[in-house]
């Protein structure tokens, strides 16, 4: 943010800002004038067609909250490969059945 803009609306609340030096109270704003003086890019974490936008234009958006929705259908293909590679991993990990192999070509090879 740049400093003219930041003392610039400084200056117009400390104007209408309501005195509150006899009580405990907070200043409290009764008119104020909020102007963007800065806008951010989000970038995407991954490349892919947008489906859904879940905002409106000007709209405050929280962190975490669901700005766009992504189609997901490459990484949900990619995500079930990946876990049948895992699968038929784990169940060859599993079988002895290369040691067993192993076991009886040893002894035919003699």
């Amino acid at each position: 943010m740049r400093t003219p803009e930041i003392a610039a609306l400084i200056a117009i609340a400390t104007l209408v800002a309501r005195p509150s030096w006899a009580s405990e109270e907070p200043p409290t704003l009764t008119h104020c004038l909020v102007m963007v003086i800065e806008q951010a890019q989000v970038p995407a974490q991954e490349a892919g067609v947008v489906v859904g936008v879940k905002v409106k234009d000007g709209q405050a958006v929280t962190k975490g909250e669901t700005v766009i929705q992504m189609d997901d259908a490459i990484a949900k293909a990619e995500r079930d490969k990946a876990q049948g590679e895992l699968d038929a991993a784990a169940t060859k990990a599993s079988s002895d059945i290369d040691e067993r192999y192993a076991i009886k070509a040893e002894g035919v090879a003699y």
